[in-house]
């Protein structure tokens, strides 16, 4: 049995792309000021953006949006 004195440390590589993951963090997102943000609809629309419209009611996306349910 190994003691923690006797263990090796692993290292591991993390390759992070941090541009990547702040566009898919603020897809929901429409930034206020303040540095506030709104949650919007965040769908996928046929050209590649995310719809920014407003929240309808309960749903977690917009009027137009609400069938993707």
């Amino acid at each position: 049995m190994q003691t923690r004195s006797q263990t090796k440390l692993i290292e591991l590589d993390v390759n992070i792309d941090f541009d990547d993951s702040i566009k898919h963090w603020n897809a929901n997102k429409k930034k206020l000021s303040n540095c506030c943000y709104e949650y919007v609809c965040g769908s996928i629309l046929k050209n590649g953006d995310f719809c920014k419209r407003k929240l309808y009611k309960n749903y977690p996306f917009c009027f137009f949006h609400k069938k993707c349910v």
